[in-house]
């Protein structure tokens, strides 16, 4: 959860938005989504694994949003079937083999998300970026540490949730 604030945020999810999600999992960043672009916007997502395009429709059935969410279940290598979005985010394993295929509906200008477990996929997926075109491209950690509020011996706490994944940040920019 922590992570699906900025994601949303940076992707700039509004109502009447198109969005592209790649790597569907069990569905908890398209349901935030979905919440987002209602009435008139609408999610396409992809899933290659049978297993979790099924638990996210459950999921997002539970939710009341399946009239917001279309689940494709098939690696999105293979092509992409909407023909223009304004945001996309995308959380495989091999995120630098998917830009280019998101790349071609991605509006000019619009954001792109990338989601990497490891800085060895942060650095493939940034070089992908680079080599079309893409601009604005950061990366970022997030951290949550909360505090033990008490009068005269305020401090953090010991415990804090690190490190789920960085997020990488891109606008499409003009295609070399």
């Amino acid at each position: 959860p922590k992570d699906i604030g900025l994601i949303i945020q940076h992707l700039d999810i509004s109502p009447g938005k198109v969005v592209l999600e790649i790597g569907t999992g069990s569905g908890a960043l398209s349901i935030s989504i979905a919440n987002l672009v209602k009435p008139g916007g609408h999610l396409y997502t992809y899933e290659a694994k049978k297993r979790f395009a099924e638990m996210a429709q459950r999921n997002i059935r539970r939710a009341g949003l399946g009239d917001y969410v279309t689940i494709i279940n098939r690696d999105a290598k293979s092509g992409i079937e909407v023909d223009a979005v304004d945001a996309v985010s995308i959380d495989v394993g091999d995120p630098w083999e998917i830009i280019p295929v998101v790349s071609e509906p991605l509006r000019l200008g619009s954001p792109l998300c990338s989601f990497s477990p490891t800085v060895n996929q942060v650095e493939k997926t940034v070089e992908s970026l680079r080599s079309l075109g893409f601009v604005d491209i950061s990366t970022l950690e997030c951290f949550v540490r909360h505090m033990r509020v008490e009068a005269g011996k305020t401090r953090p706490a010991t415990t804090m949730i690190s490190h789920t994944g960085y997020l990488t940040f891109a606008r499409r920019g003009e295609m070399p």
